[in-house]
C-alpha cells in the first residue's frame, strides 16, 4: 500500500479546527458595522419608464441645453455627470 504523504501531516483539525473557524466568523461579521456605508436615492422627474423614453425621444440633434432642461434632463444637475 501507498504512503500518502498528506496523510502524514500535522495541522488543526476537528473541534479546534471549528472553534477558530466559529470564532473568525463571530468577528469578521462583527466588523462589518465599524465599515463606512451610505445609500444614494436619484430623484426622477418620471415615474415610469414610458414617461422618460418619451422624454428621450423627444431630443434631436441639435437640442440645447434648455430644452433638455425642459424634457426633464438637467444636465448641469445631473448625479451621473
Amino acid at each position: 500500500m501507498a504512503h500518502c504523504p498528506a496523510s502524514s501531516q500535522k495541522g488543526i483539525s476537528g473541534p479546534p479546527l471549528r472553534s477558530l473557524l466559529a470564532a473568525a466568523m463571530v468577528l469578521l461579521t462583527g466588523c462589518s458595522n465599524l465599515l463606512p456605508s451610505s445609500r444614494e436615492e436619484t430623484i426622477s422627474s418620471w415615474h415610469r419608464f414610458e414617461q422618460a423614453k418619451a422624454a428621450y425621444d423627444q431630443i434631436t440633434p441639435g437640442t440645447s441645453r434648455a430644452e433638455l432642461k425642459e424634457f426633464g434632463f438637467d444636465v448641469a444637475n445631473s448625479p451621473n455627470r
